[in-house]
């Protein structure tokens, strides 16, 4: 990871927490280092601002990031934490400090919107050879819930990690046809 530019490592950064996590890319930019928790193995996020699936009387969002030992390339916690130690610099300016996680890998390294966080996970799929008139951003949702099933997650954990009160959305949305490859 040492060796990707800022731009490579951001977009590694986004797929993975995206494909980690579950994560819409509305909830993926309100992500807030002023409330992360870094603890052993895991990165922590208490998400309190307004959402698509935020209701009246609802606690704030958490989100978890988990290690992936076996594989440290594919780890959305070191990837994470080298985003942040190579960013750390880039968010102070002389007016403010950027707290929002996900910033512009170019000047002036604010926080980005939806719709740029769609636009960096199409050019990771696309990069990846994915038909992206097919595939969308959101269809990152899908894929990475439906790999949590085929490994045996628990649907309840399932549900608790992408928000959803109902198994039906995600059976009837997002759990995949798959192919399993040996």
């Amino acid at each position: 990871m040492d060796q990707l530019s800022l731009k490579p490592l951001t977009l590694k950064t986004v797929m993975l927490c995206a494909l980690s996590s579950a994560l819409r890319e509305q909830t993926l930019c309100a992500l807030d280092i002023k409330f992360l928790n870094k603890s052993g193995n895991s990165f922590r996020f208490s998400v309190s601002e307004s959402l698509k699936t935020s209701r009246p009387g609802k606690s704030a969002r958490k989100v978890e990031f988990l290690s992936l030992p076996e594989d440290n390339s594919l780890c959305p916690v070191a990837t994470l934490i080298e985003y942040l130690s190579r960013t750390a610099g880039l968010r102070k300016s002389a007016s403010s400090e950027e707290t929002l996680l996900f910033i512009s890998f170019v000047k002036p390294h604010k926080a980005e919107s939806t719709a740029t966080m769609a636009r960096w996970i199409k050019s990771v799929l696309s990069a990846a050879g994915i038909d992206t008139s097919v595939f969308k951003p959101h269809s990152v949702r899908g894929a990475a819930v439906t790999h949590k099933y085929v490994q045996g997650v628990p649907v309840a954990d399932i549900l608790r990690m992408a928000d959803w009160s109902n198994e039906n959305t995600f059976r009837k949305y997002y759990l995949r046809d798959y192919n399993i490859v040996d």
